[in-house]
């Protein structure tokens, strides 16, 4: 599960874009689906990934046509190979 802690404003959904299919292959258009807020600020959204896999990925603020890349270098993450269910990210910060 991909979690971030994050303020938005009205109309603005968190999104998240990366390297492999599952998140878009970094096309924006192709990103996930709006991550879910009931604990705003904290983002999250389950991604089934691939097990054993090191993927890199971004968040994005999506506002109907507009779209804003959070700044700062990839991220990265490994999927553990021997995970039973699921896993989750640590709360990331967006980088601005």
């Amino acid at each position: 599960m991909f979690k971030i802690n994050t303020t938005t404003v009205p109309g603005e959904n968190i999104h998240i874009v990366g390297n492999i299919p599952e998140l878009g292959s970094w096309d924006v258009n192709q990103s996930t689906e709006a991550m879910h807020n009931p604990n705003y600020p904290v983002w999250f959204l389950p991604v089934s990934v691939p097990a054993g896999t090191t993927i890199q990925f971004k968040f994005l603020r999506k506002n109907g046509g507009s779209t804003t890349w959070e700044g700062g270098a990839n991220r990265s993450f490994t999927v553990p190979a021997d995970t039973q269910g699921s896993t989750d990210t640590p709360v990331y910060t967006w980088q601005p």
